[in-house]
């Protein structure tokens, strides 16, 4: 059997958010207990290898906590004269995903899965957050039910090779359901007025988010919900809207500056700023050289930029000059 390319476990511990910038790794962390991370996947490389014991391990997780800290306030309120109940580091590590300060993050295999951590926060009493597949389409009105905010990746699938007649018989309804309407599920979410936040996750090259997000522009996502998805809405979802998500005194400079429009397969990252980190991604070589149109208000003048031949300076010639 080969060995699995993707992290394994069903209570995967604790994240953390972190910036991008250079540095140590104690110095890049924002926030170092962020959630705790849970698996909704049946997997055969660890026990349980099925769904329904991997629901019950993290059943199993809550209540434990839940009544590991029961047995230490019992404890604590009245401890004379009797021994202290056996410390679980495993029992302690969850406290705060029961006390409400720490959020459980899921991680959903497709839609269903979704709707599995819903019941399962919910029995717990639990706030949540998913990280979805991006087939939330199929069930998108149950998982707006739940009120759920969402991770979702845009890892679109590609389009199934029909050319050979032989293979394109073999190909799935669900295989061209999933290339039909995965670029549309953002959209569908949007409309039914679920928080999302949007991932590269699951890409085979990040470098393909931004035109798959403008894929997904395409099929009905406006650019504003698009923006959102990737500034302001993460930062509320990481707790962290006072620090990121937008451009203000006091907050970090975290920002991509473009020659372009941000979801445009044409545009160009010039900078990354990365907690008030400069980072030159390509020099503009475009040059002001030539006629321009520049307009303020419902007033249009006509701007000449040229060189001097004799100094090669740069002139700017305008109406006025």
């Amino acid at each position: 059997m080969p060995e699995p390319e993707e992290p394994l476990g069903i209570v995967r511990g604790q994240s953390a958010i972190v910036s991008l910038k250079d540095g140590a790794a104690n110095g890049v962390i924002l926030k170092s207990d962020r959630s705790q991370v849970f698996s909704i996947e049946a997997n055969a490389f660890i026990y349980p290898a099925s769904l329904m014991g991997g629901i019950a391990v993290i059943r199993q997780s809550f209540e434990d906590a839940h009544w590991y800290r029961g047995v230490w306030a019992t404890y604590t309120k009245s401890p004379a004269g009797k021994e202290p109940p056996a410390s679980n580091v495993s029992f302690e590590a969850l406290q705060g995903v029961i006390s409400g300060s720490q959020d459980p993050l899921f991680i959903a295999p497709d839609m269903l899965g979704v709707l599995q951590a819903a019941a399962i926060a919910r029995e717990a009493g639990l706030s949540a957050q998913v990280v979805t597949a991006g087939d939330d389409y199929k069930r998108v009105k149950e998982i707006a039910a739940t009120g759920l905010p969402l991770i979702v990746p845009v890892n679109f699938p590609d389009a199934p090779d029909v050319a050979d007649p032989d293979a394109a018989i073999e190909t799935s309804t669900e295989e061209l359901r999933a290339w039909n309407e995965a670029p549309g599920n953002a959209a569908a979410l949007a409309a039914h007025r679920v928080a999302f936040a949007l991932t590269s996750a699951g890409l085979k090259d990040v470098k393909t988010f931004r035109s798959n997000v403008a894929k997904a522009i395409a099929r009905g996502l406006t650019a504003d919900q698009a923006l959102a998805a990737v500034t302001t809405v993460p930062a509320r979802l990481l707790g962290m809207s006072d620090r990121l998500g937008t451009i203000a005194p006091g907050k970090l400079a975290s920002l991509t500056i473009m020659r372009g429009d941000l979801f445009s397969e044409k545009s160009v990252v010039r900078e990354v700023w990365a907690a008030g980190e400069r980072y030159e991604v390509a020099k503009d070589e475009t040059s002001p050289k030539g006629k321009w149109q520049i307009g303020w208000g419902h007033a249009s003048h006509a701007l000449e930029v040229r060189t001097e031949p004799d100094t090669g300076a740069t002139l700017v010639v305008g109406p006025d000059t």
